[in-house]
């Protein structure tokens, strides 16, 4: 007897997750456009498309935050970050004002949130990248000042369409035979139940080609917490074209999901004119060297004055 349509499609489009028993369902997040695959990261074309149809301009000023608190009541332990980030920043950059972030992992925009504080204290303003459907939905509804990406970073200097580990704080870009993010260094009993885990289809975009798009802006501070694809996205920056003062990277999955251990890390970022400054918990922060010299200067002519 042959088997009916509808029981093919069925099987076809649903696919198990064995290691968790959970039902996997495969879809796709926003418009999918392979043609734009070929082009390189400065291809004007690309550049262009990202401003017209894919990167979202902040709100205006006079539109209201959707915060958990007023945004002059709203208590600093809730924009301090995993490991207290943003405070060791702040304390670096001096209070700096009018500044630019970046934060590529920016899931709704307030939980553990390493940017929220430079823009309510110090009227900075950026751009959340957050490739998450239901993390990117409450982003939108949080009215940030900045722009807001609802798409992933390449780790190519071409878009690229990957598989999406879409698993709340844990998510990520799938690796063939790799590990999936959602399943690194997590505990078997992990409740799982407060967000929806699937696997999503969604094209990723180079960071240079983004940054292009608004205008190649100063970054004051790029937070990168993209759960095992932060090397392969840093590599496709051309560096001498950019300019980021503080660079925070999560660490404590490299090598897993995509090559390069730690100490390749801190080497690269050595080799285009970093220095690993910090360490909080499982962040690195790395400080253009130029600007470390640059403060040391500064304090040597103030020393020679006195």
């Amino acid at each position: 007897m042959a088997m009916p349509f509808s029981i093919l499609l069925l099987i076809i489009t649903l696919h198990f997750d064995f290691t968790l028993g959970l039902t996997e369902e495969i879809e796709t997040f926003g418009t999918l456009n392979p043609s734009l695959n070929q082009l390189d990261q400065e291809d004007p074309f690309l550049i262009n498309i990202l401003k017209d149809k894919y990167i979202v301009k902040p709100p205006s000023p006079e539109t209201p935050y959707n915060l958990s608190y007023p945004p002059d009541d709203f208590p600093i332990k809730y924009m301090s970050g995993q490991f207290r980030q943003p405070v060791i920043v702040n304390s670096i950059l001096k209070n700096k004002k009018n500044g630019f972030f970046v934060e590529a992992g920016a899931a709704d925009g307030q939980m553990f949130t390493n940017t929220l504080l430079f823009e309510l204290f110090h009227k900075w303003t950026g751009l959340l990248v957050e490739p998450n459907p239901d993390f990117y939905e409450s982003l939108s509804y949080k009215h940030r000042r900045a722009y807001t990406f609802p798409q992933c970073l390449s780790t190519k200097t071409t878009p690229e369409i990957v598989s999406f580990d879409a698993s709340g704080l844990i998510g990520g870009i799938i690796e063939p035979d790799k590990i999936k993010p959602g399943d690194i260094d997590r505990p078997p009993d992990l409740n799982r139940r407060w967000y929806h885990r699937r696997t999503i289809k969604v094209q990723c975009f180079p960071f240079y080609s983004i940054l292009m798009a608004i205008g190649n802006p100063r970054i004051d501070y790029f937070s990168l917490d993209i759960e095992g694809a932060e090397m392969p996205v840093l590599r496709t920056l051309p560096w001498d074209k950019v300019d980021i003062g503080i660079i925070d990277i999560e660490v404590n999955h490299m090598g897993k999901v995509f090559n390069g251990s730690v100490s390749d890390l801190t080497e690269y970022m050595d080799s285009v004119g970093y220095k690993h400054i910090e360490t909080a918990g499982i962040d690195y922060l790395f400080r253009k060297k130029s600007e470390i010299k640059k403060k040391k200067r500064k304090k040597k002519n103030r020393s020679n004055e006195l």
